[in-house]
Order: structure tokens, then sequence, then C-alpha cells
């Protein structure tokens, strides 16, 4: 019924042993019970620990194609109790449960997954002929799509991907895309797939080695090729388009000149996005100013993995430690008997705030204690208190601002997919988002309470919330876009429009934390 994908692989070697041999189909059923259940294992244990690794890792797979291998070897064996009765399920249900486990979000990928495959299995063991489902199933018309439906498999993802990053993807242009990736189904079927599939390679099964090993080798270098190629300008952006001109997480930035005190900047993206305004205030302020952040690393730190995130808690922990370093060794540095302010800002309302949003809607967070035990949000967020409370008390001739969570933008468009170019005059309406002001505000309500209960029982330890600067209370909504300027980058990374709302309150507040103040630079 359809072109054989590399997951039926394990099925056709599976034919050619039991065609030589029973015994053969016996020591293949034990193999590939092995592999295939050590392969799930490494599956779930991904999906918790690293989940882009679940997906594209081979041995995070392996058990879905070893799936092929076992049904084959199961439907071989008629003489099973099993088989007799999975034949009489109606393959209608299975069927049927397949469709609406599509609806199942996907923080419960492994089950769904696993579900996936079983209920193939079953709907492939259980289907008959002269039923409904089975005349359906074997309608030319559909026959066909199963024929096609490896080049449907490689060539939809690539016209989806090409759309949104171009026209976009709405209702007058979704006919033209289905088209497109019908006709370049259809011309990689029958020009590409059936005619090589079919192919008499070579006599030698060394030759035909050597050949597939050579086309490997073209497609790496014609891939590298489109990277570094001239067509890359056909994509070069708006020449108004402005970035938020975030700092690498590898180095600290440090304004080399002796002036009257010092800002630091400590945190992860949500610091690296207040660069630029914290560098102009500290010139206003006379001061030197210093950037710490290591993206993904809140400060002080606290020891956390999420699979969905790709924050695998090894990497989490080299973070904090790399993060720690860089962080004390600057406050060493710093004069006492300067006026020094310490601005800690991390993506709060990510690591305390419930629900998440937008495209961290499934993203689960798993906290760590020192000895490896799982602890839950609640406790973290004390902990993590009882650590800036620490971390104030061991600077206490310092100022330290903690930064209060900004509106976010659930499934913002990127800035890349939102500027106009000669093959998108329009952009998308999720360029375009807003939400509602209250439905943000309770959010993060009951950290930040708390956040700002402990903050005020320590002297030398305030808050700044630029919340109302960029969504005034007299506001239903808080928007993305403000009087045609963009205030996010992407769902919740400010541009450097956004900070210049918030940097004339924040010089302001700065100038009072002191009980000298400071003096203006003259310009």
């Amino acid at each position: 019924m359809r072109v054989p994908h590399s997951e039926d692989f394990p099925v056709i070697i599976g034919s050619i042993i039991l065609c030589n041999s029973l015994k053969g189909a016996k020591n293949l059923f034990w193999l590939m019970c092995v592999l295939s259940t050590a392969s799930l294992l490494f599956f779930i244990h991904f999906n918790t620990a690293y989940q882009p690794g679940a997906y594209f890792l081979m041995t995070s797979r392996f058990w879905e194609m070893g799936a092929g291998s076992l049904l084959f070897l199961f439907l071989y064996n008629r003489k099973s109790f099993l088989h007799d009765y999975l034949k009489k399920l109606p393959a209608g249900i299975a069927i049927l449960c397949l469709l609406a486990i599509m609806f199942v979000p996907s923080q419960f990928i492994v089950f769904v997954t696993i579900a996936c495959v079983l209920l193939t299995a079953i709907a492939i063991t259980s289907l008959r002929p002269q039923t409904k489902i089975f005349n359906l199933l074997t309608q030319p018309q559909v026959v066909f799509i199963g024929l096609i439906s490896y080049s449907l498999y490689l060539w939809h993802w690539a016209v989806i991907v090409l759309s949104k990053l171009t026209v976009g993807i709405n209702l007058w242009t979704f006919p033209i895309q289905l088209l497109c990736i019908v006709l370049a189904s259809l011309a990689s079927y029958y020009w590409v797939e059936k005619p090589f599939r079919h192919k008499q390679w070579s006599n030698s099964q060394g030759k035909s080695i050597v050949y597939g090993i050579t086309a490997y080798g073209m497609a790496t270098v014609l891939l590298i090729g489109l990277l570094s190629s001239p067509a890359r300008a056909l994509y070069t952006g708006s020449k108004n388009q402005q970035k938020p001109d975030n700092i690498s997480e590898k180095k600290s930035v440090i304004v080399q000149d002796k002036k009257q005190g010092n800002i630091i900047l400590i945190g992860d993206s949500h610091a690296n996005h207040y660069k630029a305004m914290v560098e102009q205030v500290a010139e206003e302020l006379r001061m030197n100013s210093k950037v710490v952040a290591i993206n993904a690393t809140i400060f002080p730190t606290m020891d956390y993995s999420s699979s969905v995130g790709g924050m695998t808690l090894a990497k989490n922990q080299n973070n904090n430690k790399t993060l720690n370093k860089r962080v004390y060794n600057q406050i060493n540095r710093l004069d006492p008997q300067e006026n020094n302010i310490i601005i800690l800002s991390s993506y709060l309302a990510y690591y305390f705030g419930q629900p998440r949003i937008g495209t961290r809607r499934y993203e689960r967070i798993n906290y760590y204690l020192e000895s490896g035990v799982t602890e839950n949000p609640q406790d973290a967020l004390l902990r993590w208190l009882k650590e800036l409370k620490k971390f104030a008390q061991d600077n206490q001739n310092t100022k330290i601002v903690v930064m209060f969570p900004t509106p976010e933008m659930p499934d913002l468009y990127p800035l890349d997919l939102c500027t106009q170019e000669w093959f998108r005059r329009k952009p998308s309406d999720k360029c375009f988002v807003k939400m509602e002001r209250e439905e943000l505000t309770k959010k993060n309500e009951k950290f930040t309470i708390i956040l700002r209960r402990e903050i005020e029982s320590i002297p030398n330890l305030v808050a700044f919330d630029p919340f109302a600067l960029l969504c005034p209370q007299s506001e239903k909504y808080c928007h993305a876009v403000q009087d045609n300027q963009r205030l996010y980058s992407d769902e919740n990374h400010l541009t450097l429009q956004a900070t210049d709302k918030i940097r004339d309150n924040f010089l302001q507040f700065l100038q009072r934390l002191t009980k000298e103040g400071f003096s203006r630079h003259s310009t």
C-alpha cells in the first residue's frame, strides 16, 4: 500500500532470515526484543533529560523500527493465542484512537508515541478483508497516498518551513502550499524514488555501497555550499531591522574607566536584553558597567533541568559553575568605598510563574537539591529566595536591584518572520500579539508577592518593576507593538525600543538608591 520507509527495513530483513531458517526467526525475535527494550528505555530517559535527543538520536528511535520487525514475527507465528485474539478486534477502533491521540498535549509525548506505535500494530494485525475499514484503506486513491507517503513525508515540512519564513501560512496561501507539497511529492516519487528504487545499481554489493557513500558525500557538499553561497542574499532582512544587541553568553563586558562607581548586571538572557540600557544609564551616572550573563541560568543559581527546553542537569550545573565564578570574580574587584550596584535580571516568569505560556506552555522544570533529589516548584522558589537573601547579606555595602518580570507575548513570531520583504508584503497577525493585562499579572502574582515581601525585609535589596512602563495600568491589553515600534524580539525578550521606554525611570530609580545620590554626566 505504500513505499517502505526506513522503519520497514527490519521487517524486510526479518523476512529474509525467516526464509532461510526458522531458527533465524527465534534469534531475530530475542535480538529485537532486547534491542527494542533498550532503545525504549533510552527514549523515555532522553524525553526527561534531553528531548531533542529523544527525537533525533537513532538509539532512542530504534524501538519504533524494531516494532515493525517484531510485528512481522508476530504475524508469522499464526499459532499464537494473542494473534487470534487481536484478529477479532475491530481495526476501526484502533484507527479512531490514533486520530484522537493527535489532540493529546505534547507534554505527554512519551505516552503518545508509545500509544501510536501500539495502536498502529493493533490496526495492522486486526485488519481483515471484506470489512468497511479494509475496503476504505484499499481504495485506489488511498493506496496511491500510501505509495507516495515517503515523498510526502520528505517534502511537506520543507514547504511548511519555507512558507513560514517567507509568505506566511494563512487561508489564502494554504491551497497553494498544499499544491506545492503534492507536486513536489509526485515529482520526487516518479523521478527519484521509483526509478532509483527499481534500478539495478550494480551486480556487486561493494560497488553499490560505494555508490551510496558517494551520493551521501555529494549531498553533504551541496548542503555546505547552500549555507555559504550567494543564494543567502535572497533573504537579507529589512535594512532598518533592529535587534537587541545581546552580548555573548561566554564573555563579561567591562568598560575600563575610573569613574564614580560600578554597576554589575547579572543573570540570563533577560540580563542581556538590558545590556544597552544599563550601559547608557551607567554613562549618565558616571559609573563603570559590567555584564555577566549566561543564557538560561538564573542567579542566584539553582539546579534544574527542562527536557522540552533541552536543558540537562549536567549542562545547567556547568552553567551555574561558570556563572558563579565570573560573578564573584567581578564582585571581588569592587571597591567598597565606591557606589556599587548589582542588578539581577532573570526570566523569573519562566522559572517560577504558572502557567507557562506560548511555546513554553508544555515545558516542565525539574528542580534539584544538592543531593540530587527533586523538589516541588514552591519549595524551589523558597530556597532560591533564601539564596537571594544570603547573597544580599554577604554584600551589605552594595545595593542589589531585582528586576521584576515584564509582560510576555505568547506565540509571537520572532523578528526575522515579521520584517517586510520582497516576498512578504504583509507580516502575519502573530507579529502583532496582544495579551490581557489582568491575565499576565495573575500569572506571576503568586511568586511576585512572595518575592516583594522578602525583598522588603533586607535593607540593601530593592525591586524595580518595569511592567507598567511597557503595559500601563490604564490599558486592558499589553501589546507587542506600540506606536509602530516592536517591543519584543520574541515571546519574552525586549528590543532596544522597549528598553528605551524603561530607561529614564530606571535612571531616576538608581539615583535614589544611595543617600548621597549620583551626579549626572553633562553631555
